[in-house]
């Protein structure tokens, strides 16, 4: 081995130890979603609420990796809202970036989007904020809500995919997918205000 290549390799391994390090140090205050792509097989940490929802590993059914979460828009379905949703801790005036994948198949009288909603200690809503609306058939394309300052005196933070039945289906089932949430925090120009 030369010098040259040596150095590198050394180089290498120390570099690998810090991105290690830093992995690892990742402080409390970072708190992330948890199954955010339904990849333990089922809807752990997550709830939903109202009905025709199923974690599916139809391949079609998972932007990454085996599952996804599927709402089964039925023509005789009576849920006007079905909501999947997890809750985490924030800190005030912290910005964050939410994301999620939607595909949407069949849609005949249903929408969905992403919804963000901050509470207080007792669960009072503080702000919401809505995403655009999937109203027609597309494949997987990621919804996203940017620079969220989180409000003061904001406790945690509900992080929903939400289907809204708008009229009944009538000739088959509308299907809404659900696939790789994401709520992070962020910092330097992804925070600033957009222009």
């Amino acid at each position: 081995m030369t010098m040259l290549a040596l150095r590198e390799s050394v180089r290498r391994r120390v570099l690998i130890v810090i991105a290690v390090f830093l992995g690892l140090a990742i402080p409390a205050s970072a708190a992330r979603l948890q199954n955010e792509g339904f990849e333990s097989g089922d809807a752990s940490l997550w709830l939903c609420d109202g009905e025709g929802w199923r974690i599916s590993s139809y391949s079609k059914d998972s932007y990454r990796g085996i599952y996804g979460a599927v709402n089964d828009v039925w023509t005789n379905g009576v849920s006007e809202y079905r909501v999947v949703h997890q809750e985490m801790d924030v800190k005030p005036g912290k910005v964050y970036r939410a994301s999620v994948w939607v595909r949407a198949v069949c849609v005949e009288g249903s929408e969905s989007f992403l919804e963000i909603q901050f509470m207080d200690r007792s669960g009072t809503i503080l702000k919401q904020l809505q995403s655009s609306r999937v109203k027609r058939d597309q494949e997987y394309t990621q919804i996203v809500i940017d620079r969220i300052t989180v409000p003061e005196h904001t406790d945690r933070v509900s992080i929903r995919g939400v289907v809204h039945l708008v009229t009944q289906p009538v000739k088959d089932t509308d299907y809404h997918v659900f696939d790789d949430f994401d709520f992070r925090q962020v910092t330097g120009p992804e925070a600033l205000p957009a222009k």
